[in-house]
């Protein structure tokens, strides 16, 4: 398929004429693959350039590519229906909600956000954990992700709470053992969630719980470091950096209990 092999390179290469020339491609091939004729093969038709185009949105400043691709995304799903092809539709969704996330983010609005919310917990009903434990694990990082900057939009703890437990869930299966840097940054995030909370609670517990996360991140980040020393320049740098910021945060956040306990 000229549209895959097209967003292959262009996934490899930093600029956009590659995807551009994958989207021109598919489209191309809906005008051959019509939903009339080949039904399921026009809907991953629509799947993949909805890919292509989430890519591209990536790359650019605006939001017109990212709404093209939830547009491509709605019409997979059209054919692409949960009772006919279950992991295809969690997929499908899966894709939509990352879109969705991104095109909120770029907006600086909550209605797409909570599309994005919405896509991600359906894609959960078909992609449990005992069955796609990592996929459903990256959904719940995903998810963890918008509801942390739903949060930050709307102003409340209720979301900032499902983001924890969100990425409570991720790491279940993002483990520290098998994903170091990945748990190190989701612990980052509940730490930095905790901290909001407990400054609006004042209690000890949270600050507490905020100053565990961070210094789970700052162990696993210390370690790397130590790793990546023989290397020099900037990996070293970047390493230490983020692992100092992480120590940082869990002393304030240690220093903010003991204070709370104190009173």
């Amino acid at each position: 398929n000229l549209g895959n092999t097209l967003t292959r390179l262009g996934s490899r290469e930093s600029g956009t004429a590659r995807l551009e020339e994958a989207v021109t491609a598919y489209r191309a091939a809906l005008e051959e693959r019509t939903r009339d004729r080949v039904p399921l093969d026009w809907a991953q038709t629509q799947n993949n350039l909805g890919n292509t185009l989430t890519r591209l949105g990536s790359r650019e400043s605006g939001t017109a590519r990212l709404e093209e691709a939830v547009t491509a995304y709605r019409a997979a799903l059209e054919e692409m229906t949960r009772d006919r092809m279950p992991l295809d539709w969690a997929m499908t969704q899966n894709n939509l909600g990352n879109a969705l996330q991104t095109l909120g983010e770029r907006e600086g609005g909550t209605v797409h956000l909570e599309q994005a919310v919405t896509a991600f917990r359906a894609a959960l009903e078909e992609w449990p954990r005992d069955r796609v434990p990592l996929d459903w694990a990256e959904i719940q990082k995903n998810l963890g992700n918008t509801l942390k900057k739903l949060g930050v939009l709307r102003g409340g703890s209720t979301y900032f709470q499902q983001a924890i437990n969100a990425y409570y869930a991720a790491t279940e299966e993002i483990t520290r053992t098998r994903f170091p840097s990945q748990w190190a940054s989701i612990r980052y995030k509940q730490g930095s969630l905790f901290l909001v909370i407990a400054s609006r609670s004042r209690a000890s517990k949270d600050y507490s719980e905020a100053a565990s996360c961070f210094r789970d991140a700052a162990e696993v980040l210390e370690q790397q470091n130590e790793t990546f020393e023989q290397l020099g320049g900037i990996f070293e740098e970047l390493i230490d950096g983020q692992a100092g910021k992480a120590k940082r945060a869990a002393e304030y956040a240690e220093a903010q209990a003991l204070a709370l306990q104190d009173k």
